[in-house]
């Protein structure tokens, strides 16, 4: 029999270090907070999330979205402002931030406006509950209610802005929805006016017909007549802008009082730069350029100009984070979050009742023990000073349990743990 010597077994080659620095190994931080409220909308398309719950998940999605564009995208557009250069742990840009917070927004309003124009508002509807977005959805009389509505109600409180060479562009506070009209008088030139839709008032105005409201800002769009009287109305369209309001203190400040400090940040909060423009789909080339021309102009020192990727076009239901108060006020019992139903206690009932199921579950203790006579968890803290005998009977057992449960509290001790010996 032949030895056969062992190979000698080949040494593997020593792996490469992990780089901690590289890029494929992180997170952006803005497009992973866009993945959570992600999250948010997908309770709101989950048909199995009952109605009313899916409207208030709308709103949140909004709201939240309006957040991260007033503090996330503002400082990104400060750092492109500034030509900050430094990238992230993901290897990325503000720049390249920007366009893919840009492509992942337009992605989800498109799933968000789906979901409510083509769901959520005609399973309400279905239910009994109308939002109605558009005038022309009313009836005869409903629309006469509304038209009396606006006069009684709505016209004393509205303030058309036009702009023109002796009239500047007016301060358009931070999202406010607005009227953009294009009007043409009768020299036969075109001009264009500001309408802001007043917070003052309820969002949504109640018709004569049971549950059904109508947008505000659809109500007064229906009434520019009387605001501008013998003037020619060529369209009105929505829009709305979102501020900058994040808070920046810079540590070189010297402020007597931090608190004076942080009250003058607040209220240059109200003018700081636009960073986005949200406008209805249907607004014309001419207003967009205006809008964009008339925001660069006040902010050119801060921030960036804003192009057209700046504006996100908005089909339908403007200003969606209101559908939480909406939600509130509704009155759709089918489709209200089912409760849970509580367990009925049938073994504790108050007087008698608790005496005779205690008189049941009677036990006999015939040594001599350290331990309490039986009584409820109430009382379950309280040591005897003495050592007693007890015995059991029916009746001594029924009036301890009375006694007990007239201290006892709102939580009832479990069936094993109502007895000690």
């Amino acid at each position: 029999m032949t030895n056969v010597a062992p190979q000698p077994v080949p040494s593997s080659a020593p792996e490469a270090p992990l780089d901690l620095r590289h890029p494929a190994l992180y997170v952006n931080r803005e497009l992973s907070w866009l993945e959570f409220n992600r999250r948010v909308l997908h309770e709101a398309l989950d048909p199995r999330t009952p109605l009313l719950e899916r409207l208030k998940f709308l709103g949140i999605y909004s709201s939240n979205l309006d957040e991260f564009f007033q503090v996330r995208v503002a400082g990104l557009k400060r750092q492109v402002k500034a030509a900050f250069t430094e990238r992230t742990a993901d290897g990325l840009t503000a720049e390249e931030q920007l366009s893919r917070i840009s492509t992942t927004v337009l992605e989800q309003l498109s799933q968000h406006r789906h979901a409510l124009v083509t769901d959520v508002l005609p399973s309400m509807a279905d239910q009994g509950v109308r939002l109605v977005t558009r005038l022309s959805e009313l009836s005869a009389a409903d629309r006469r209610h509304v038209d009396h509505f606006f006069q009684a109600n709505v016209f004393p409180v509205l303030t058309p802005l036009a702009v023109d060479p002796g009239h500047p562009f007016p301060y358009i506070s931070n999202l406010s929805l607005s009227i953009a009209v294009a009007l043409r008088d009768a020299d036969g030139e075109e001009r264009f006016a500001r309408v802001k839709v007043p917070k003052i008032l309820p969002r949504w105005v109640p018709c004569l017909t049971p549950n059904t409201f109508v947008a505000l800002e659809q109500v007064v769009g229906g009434n520019l007549e009387a605001l501008f009287p013998g003037v020619e109305i060529l369209g009105w369209y929505l829009f709305r802008i979102t501020r900058n309001t994040d808070i920046v203190i810079d540590d070189s400040d010297e402020a007597d009082d931090l608190l004076d400090l942080i009250q003058e940040e607040v209220r240059n909060r109200r003018f700081a730069e636009v960073v986005r423009l949200e406008v209805h789909y249907s607004m014309p080339l001419s207003l967009r350029q205006l809008l964009l021309a008339e925001f660069n102009e006040e902010q050119q020192d801060v921030a960036p100009p804003l192009t057209t990727s700046d504006i996100y076009e908005v089909q339908g239901l403007f200003d969606t984070a209101d559908l939480l108060n909406r939600r509130s006020r509704s009155t759709c019992p089918t489709s209200r979050t089912r409760c849970s139903t509580p367990r009925r206690r049938t073994a504790w009932r108050r007087g008698a009742a608790s005496s005779r199921c205690c008189a049941r579950a009677t036990c006999c203790c015939t040594t001599r023990t350290t331990a309490s006579p039986p009584r409820s968890s109430a009382s379950c803290r309280r040591r005897p000073t003495t050592r007693t005998s007890w015995r059991s009977s029916s009746r001594s057992t029924a009036r301890a349990a009375t006694r007990a449960s007239r201290r006892r509290s709102c939580r009832r001790p479990s069936v094993a743990s109502r007895w000690r010996c």
